[in-house]
């Protein structure tokens, strides 16, 4: 094994299939040469130029790096790996070699390399490496979220894929052009060897996505569907394709061709329609719709691949075509590669298996079957959780099963989540080398972590907070209108469980791991952690108070001991929702102190509770419940609007003396509530006015995002809580609070909304 093997390999992430180091050479700073005799390419040129970075070059170097053409034995031993493209090998001889069959392999050893030398001293400390290694899992990568800007961070972990998303218009000769914003990515992609898939989002998206401009008008008379009469008569219908239309063929491979031409590019994929508006014209009617799009992107990836030969070619199924999805493997033929999401069955943190039966088929007759997992604890919510058990456990399945694409999704930003995105780049590498505690000692060590405390928290925080994941309390909640929304809202979502059906099981043992998982983090400093398990302590104690309150309020021959069972509850939640609020903003603050990563996702997750505690006040109130008051967390509806502020303009501004809300400085919510109407509104501003001077600040929330807008109310997403620092209040003054508001329609289009405040 080597005498330095354990030592060294305590750097390396992923840890490479077969490694030892018998010795360790100390390298003056100006004694480095490098030498490349391989052929060169974009990738190689960028091996390279991170080893010079590093090293220097020195001329006349003592100690020599060469990255040579590999020796006929060398090549037949590379050319037994599975992806052998990929793999490198690595050995002393006088020199330090990196040898691969591909530049790919090349890159994958140099990045071996430098996580595994070190300085000290003026001198470089450089393991003598004895090497052979390969991934088992071709491509193993994100989507998502910043994953475009973070290729730095996940390429250095060996992550080298990403699914990128297009931007699709028409040009003035009626040609569709998808192009790729961001150029800075596509070179990263290029220099760092990523396989760059380019993708049209999911279908329906076209004509409300895209083509939402009067001057498209006339061309989306030619693609549109004909709608079911129920359908169009929705709220929230947007019209959806016609796939038999030759008009829609050709926008889309238009499309399609704009994003093979790119340079970086190296494949491109078509994302089924999510929730699709059938179609009943004659050519599609009595058709399934998923089929019917399935069969439009075969034809067109096959006319793709004769123009661009050496391209990759995927299909994203989705839930919607969940039911057929068997039927749709059927048809795909063998060169276009096919990848599983789902909503709610990819985007879970479970225990169960992901790849279904029906899926095998598809793998066993050598189709590449790539899948979407989210590797957080919920995509619509912003939530700490360290789950060495979960990715390991999820990577497993994954290997087993032959998976050749996975595409992690982490929201909102991957700063929140390093050590899920390193352990799936560790577990879908190399599956069977380190087991969740070696891992988490390596990871520790990288990190600067004491390395056992780092177990020993590790191991307490994760079952309460895999259990709690799987659980889905928290997402769930996001959608569960009825109990969060100030509105009267019946919209149905199939994202929603009722949780008085789904406890969690001895949750008063999780409580109490993580109640020690909070000492233990706390007792070695790390203060990541130490939050981390405060969040999971608050919200399990949440969702034990949720579950006991709604079922005691389902019981309608209470007794008066279980109305005070109530009362209790009712307290708890009021008590964590606020130890949630502010062990979930410290969090973010630890990682994110200038708020580049922030999304409302993150304000969404810390409030969702505090809502809930509103509703459970309210039932309280309406039943003559005695139970405590509480002024911190209270929430207060100001006004409400509707399409008539809107008569002058598509702007509004609405004014509001919150003098008795707004008494002293502190932390303020203004809270938005959509009403059920045909278009949302868009808010714009929010200020606190006092003697016309602006006291508040928008928290988070900053005026140089990307967005004009701070939030859109919608169907889709109906609420949502600003939050505000009010500063240099006085008694003698009046404040007012103004919102400037936005409608998104037409004047016709009725446009409804809740306006609201809450002092925390």
């Amino acid at each position: 094994m080597g005498r330095f093997t354990e030592r060294i390999s305590q750097r390396l992430i992923p840890l490479p299939k077969e490694m030892s180091c018998n010795d360790i050479k100390r390298v003056a700073f100006s004694d480095v040469k490098i030498d490349v005799i391989f052929p060169e390419d974009p990738t190689l040129l960028s091996a390279k130029r991170k080893l010079i970075t590093y090293f220097g070059n020195a001329i006349y170097g003592s100690f020599r790096i060469r990255i040579v053409d590999p020796m006929p034995n060398t090549v037949k031993v590379l050319n037994n790996f599975p992806n052998s493209d990929q793999a490198y090998h690595m050995w002393y001889d006088g020199a330090l070699n990196i040898s691969a069959i591909s530049s790919k392999g090349i890159m994958n050893g140099v990045r071996t390399l430098l996580q595994a030398v070190s300085k000290e001293d003026n001198e470089f400390v450089i393991p003598l490496l004895f090497i052979y290694d390969y991934p088992d899992i071709p491509l193993r990568g994100q989507w998502g979220g910043d994953s475009m800007d973070d290729i730095e961070f996940t390429s250095s972990l060996k992550l080298n894929s990403l699914d990128y998303t297009g931007t699709f218009s028409i040009n003035s000769e009626n040609t569709g052009v998808g192009n790729l914003e961001k150029k800075e990515v596509l070179e990263n992609c290029i220099k760092e060897g990523i396989i760059l898939t380019a993708y049209v989002p999911h279908l329906e998206f076209v004509i409300g996505g895209y083509l939402n401009k009067p001057e498209y008008a006339k061309f989306i008379e030619r693609i549109k569907n004909v709608p079911l009469p129920e359908s169009a008569a929705r709220n929230d219908y947007k019209p959806g394709l016609c796939v038999s239309s030759e008009h829609t063929k050709k926008l889309v491979f238009e499309w399609m061709c704009s994003l093979a031409a790119i340079k970086g590019v190296k494949s491109v994929m078509v994302w089924l329609s999510e929730n699709t508006e059938k179609c009943i014209c004659e050519k599609c009617k009595d058709q399934e719709p998923f089929i019917l799009e399935t069969k439009m992107l075969v034809e067109l990836f096959e006319k793709l691949r004769k123009e661009f030969p050496d391209l990759g070619c995927e299909i994203l199924l989705t839930q919607g075509s969940y039911s057929v999805n068997e039927k749709i493997l059927e048809i795909v033929p063998d060169f276009i590669s096919v990848l599983y999401y789902h909503g709610s069955r990819t985007y879970i943190s479970d225990k169960t298996p992901m790849i279904y039966e029906g899926l095998m088929p598809y793998i066993e007759r050598g189709g590449k079957l790539g899948v979407y997992p989210q590797i957080t604890h919920g995509w619509r919510c912003v939530f700490p959780w360290t789950g060495p058990d979960f990715i390991k456990y999820r990577c497993d399945e994954f290997v087993e099963k032959n998976i050749h694409k996975v595409v992690g999704y982490a929201v909102p930003s991957n700063v929140y989540h390093r050590f899920n995105i390193a352990a799936m780049a560790e577990w879908t590498w190399n599956n069977k080398g380190r087991n969740e505690k070696d891992f988490m000692k390596a990871y520790a060590a990288i990190n600067n972590i004491d390395a056992d405390g780092f177990v020993k928290w590790c191991n307490l925080n994760m079952g309460p907070a895999w259990t709690l994941a799987e659980n889905r309390f928290l997402v769930g909640q996001m959608f569960n209108f009825p109990v969060i929304m100030k509105s009267k809202f019946d919209m149905e979502d199939f994202r929603f469980t009722d949780y008085t059906k789904k406890p969690i099981k001895d949750i008063d043992k999780y409580i109490r791991m993580a109640d020690r998982a909070v000492k233990a983090a706390k007792q070695i400093g790390y203060t990541e952690g130490e939050l981390e398990s405060k969040c999971i302590v608050a919200v399990l104690r949440c969702a034990g108070a949720y579950q006991k309150f709604f079922t005691l309020l389902n019981n309608k021959e209470r007794t008066h001991e279980e109305d005070h069972q109530m009362s209790l509850m009712y307290e708890m939640m009021h008590n964590n929702s606020k130890n949630i609020y502010h062990a979930l903003l410290d969090w973010k603050e630890l990682i994110d102190k200038d708020n580049s990563h922030f999304h409302t996702r993150i304000t969404d997750t810390a409030v969702i509770c505090m809502r809930i505690t509103d509703f459970m006040k309210n039932v309280l109130n309406k039943l003559i419940i005695p139970h405590k008051e509480h002024h911190s967390l209270e929430y207060n509806e100001l006004s409400r609007w509707d399409e008539s502020v809107f008569e002058k303009n598509d702007a509004a501004s609405i004014k509001y003396d919150i003098s008795k809300y707004i008494y002293k400085d502190g932390r303020y919510h203004i809270c938005f509530d959509f009403i059920d109407s045909k278009v949302g509104t868009l808010v714009k501003d929010i200020s606190v006015i006092q003697d016309g001077k602006c006291i508040s600040d928008t928290i988070y929330d900053k005026s140089d995002k990307k967005e004009s807008f701070l939030k859109r109310i919608n169907i889709y997403e109906p609420w949502y809580e600003v939050l505000l620092d009010v500063s240099d209040t006085t008694k003698a003054s009046n404040r007012i609070l103004e919102v400037i508001l936005e409608r998104t329609g037409n004047e016709k289009d009725t446009c409804k909304g809740i306006l609201g405040i809450r002092k925390i």
